[in-house]
């Protein structure tokens, strides 16, 4: 027989664990614990509120932009229509690159307003404003394109231009007094303003300001009606209402620029500003001087870049290769000179037009030396790459002389690497180094309650 302290000291003998055991254990877990995350998933957000201030500022800077041009050139301070400070440069840059840029992000900013709509569960009066709000936003997104100036510096459409406008703020009313149930009041208001403007058609300093206030309701019901649940997200989205993947917005940017070439192209033929006398062939910059290719390219292009910035964002953030970070970052800027193109032909301002031709060719060049540094084992790609360091040399015909009779052989290369860049960007994004981050509107918590934001 055992005493009571050896019998204890027996029983935890009899009971010891093995030091192979915990291995075990842990490999038998190991596949437990991994199906979970177990790194903590990369993604950036913002608040409603801050996402909101994003398109309100932009709105207010496109504004007020043009109007601080308009004293800087000596016209009557009290009151221009929004319109009037933009038929003339610069003004006429500010509407078109930051109405570009605000629209965009008005669109997103209605996910936020009718996030079950957007989600597929709305109700169908959700569903349709959803939409109609969205359709008055792209006719926005033209008036910024299309001045209402017929001159040199404009050359727009003033019957175009109104037409637009006129049917953004009737849209848009529409979608606030159908969403009756908060802010009627602002609703009642801005569809007044409306009707005001829309019934007097001048000039007048007063009907200035009905244009100025319609807007200042139309951006303040809009932070009201945004839900408080919700946040901007960027990365690898959790909880998302609506989201759109970098892949998907690579094939947008590859859609509209394909797109717009064609129908530029097709625009200038029938019009016949293309191509120009004594030529056969003709550069890009020329279909987008006369309308309406210059109307094509202030709108289509900067629609573009939206994606494409966004595109390469993701890129970058997806990318541990410092190589490939820094030609991302270079490829970045080139879009803001594409944007510059897109928004200011040569025929109005042949410097500032010809920068951002030469930003957008060479730095989306100095990108694809990096990426076939970094990995060449893409072989279409590499072909599209070198396509564009080949036509490289021509883009210095700008600063340099070049005679006449070579000017169709470099209008064909210049086609050819921009052909290249877009293929290139293509092949990169979607089969060379695809990227899973998105970006969208996610809760920032599950099945939280919606709340007005103000």
């Amino acid at each position: 027989p055992l005493s009571a302290p050896n019998a204890i000291a027996a029983q935890l003998e009899s009971t010891r664990i093995e030091p192979s055991t915990p291995q075990t254990m842990l490999t038998t877990m190991t596949p437990t614990v991994e199906s979970t995350p177990s790194t903590p998933q990369r993604m950036v957000t913002i608040s409603a509120l801050q996402y909101t201030m994003v398109p309100t500022v932009l709105c207010l800077t496109a504004i007020g932009g043009g109007y601080a041009i308009w004293l800087a050139e000596g016209k009557d301070p009290f009151l221009p229509t929004i319109s009037n400070t933009w038929d003339t440069a610069p003004g006429t840059y500010f509407s078109r690159w930051l109405v570009g840029l605000a629209t965009g992000c008005l669109a997103l900013l209605q996910v936020f307003i009718y996030p079950e709509a957007a989600a597929g569960r709305g109700s169908t009066k959700q569903r349709i404003c959803l939409r109609v709000s969205l359709a008055a936003i792209l006719c926005l997104s033209v008036v910024g394109s299309i001045c209402d100036s017929p001159n040199r510096q404009c050359k727009g459409n003033l019957y175009v231009h109104s037409f637009f406008a006129i049917t953004w703020f009737v849209l848009y009313d529409l979608v606030m007094l159908a969403s009756y149930e908060r802010d009627l009041v602002l609703a009642l208001l801005a569809t007044g303003a409306t009707s005001l403007r829309t019934t007097y058609h001048t000039r007048l300093w007063w009907v200035a300001c009905l244009e100025w206030i319609n807007i200042a309701l139309v951006l303040v019901w809009s932070a009201r009606r945004v839900d408080r649940s919700l946040k901007w997200g960027f990365g690898r989205l959790q909880h998302a209402v609506w989201s759109i993947t970098s892949d998907s917005l690579l094939k947008l940017c590859g859609v509209i620029y394909v797109s717009t070439l064609l129908v530029s192209c097709m625009m200038g033929l029938h019009a016949g500003y293309i191509p120009r006398r004594h030529r056969r062939f003709w550069f890009i910059s020329d279909m987008w001087t006369q309308i309406p290719g210059n109307w094509i390219s202030r709108w289509a292009v900067m629609q573009g870049c939206h994606a494409g910035w966004v595109a390469h964002v993701a890129m970058f953030a997806d990318t541990t290769s410092k190589l490939r970070q820094t030609g991302l970052v270079v490829a970045i800027v080139s879009l803001v000179g594409l944007s510059i193109v897109g928004c200011c032909d040569e025929s109005e301002n042949f410097p500032l037009h010809i920068t951002g031709a030469l930003v957008f060719f060479y730095g989306y060049d100095i990108w694809t030396v990096c990426a076939v540094l970094d990995d060449a084992s893409c072989r279409a790609r590499t072909a599209c790459a070198f396509v564009c360091w080949l036509c490289a040399p021509i883009h210095m015909r700008h600063i340099m002389h070049v005679p006449s009779s070579l000017l169709d052989a470099l209008a064909v290369a210049e086609w050819a690497n921009a052909l290249a860049i877009i293929g290139f960007m293509l092949l990169d994004g979607l089969v060379a180094h695809p990227s899973p981050l998105a970006v969208g509107v996610v809760r920032a918590a599950p099945d939280g309650l919606a709340k007005p934001l103000l």
